[in-house]
């Protein structure tokens, strides 16, 4: 399990088992599920939310598109493999 905080916390980012979450003071305002395990913590910056997988995926998710289009199904917008 890992997090990340976002607007001095106002939203945290967790990833738990192979789900990726958006929580805010009272509700899940969005979740993902991903394809493996998550493997480390969530990290931001540029904008962009970073999560890496143990089957090595890169997920990059832009915070930009998230904060404008509210909850989300599928906020990957691109994914790195080796």
């Amino acid at each position: 399990m890992g997090a990340a905080c976002r607007g001095y916390c106002r939203k945290i980012y967790l990833a738990i088992d192979n789900v990726l979450y958006a929580i805010n003071e009272t509700m899940v305002m969005w979740k993902k599920e991903l394809k493996s395990l998550v493997k480390g913590n969530p990290t931001i910056f540029n904008d962009k939310l970073a999560i890496s997988t143990l089957d090595d995926c890169l997920y990059m998710l832009d915070m930009r598109m998230i904060v404008q289009s509210g909850p989300i199904i599928s906020p990957v917008i691109m994914i790195v493999t080796k």
